[in-house]
């Protein structure tokens, strides 16, 4: 007999804290630390480098928002506003952070552009 591995939206949450915003975190940090990535005359390395966080940052924020609407409600429609899941309010805080840290204005300009659409 197989025995099949139920993973819910804890588990989502769980990652989203302690994987992807603390990796998002390092990257958007670690590119203010090297100023190659901030010139427009940057290598295609750098380009490529921040066309990729772009994505990940827009990815992110979509994650965020579905499992936050998903959440609201379980699987027979009652609602579940009242009774959050542990670790959604940090998920929304980090996320919030990393979006507000891209906002500094010592970013590459498009990275702040897209951070202002993900807070929206």
């Amino acid at each position: 007999m197989t025995n099949f591995l139920t993973l819910g939206p804890n588990f989502s949450i769980y990652c989203s804290n302690h994987i992807l915003l603390p990796s998002l975190q390092r990257w958007t940090r670690s590119t203010l630390n090297d100023d190659s990535n901030l010139t427009i005359e940057s290598s295609k390395s750098s380009q490529s480098s921040l066309s990729t966080l772009r994505h990940l940052c827009g990815l992110t924020a979509d994650l965020v928002v579905d499992n936050i609407q998903l959440l609201n409600y379980d699987s027979n429609g009652h609602d579940l506003s009242e009774s959050t899941l542990l670790g959604i309010n940090l998920m929304l805080k980090q996320s919030l952070l990393v979006f507000i840290e891209c906002l500094n204005g010592e970013y590459h300009e498009s990275l702040a552009k897209l951070s202002c659409a993900c807070i929206r």
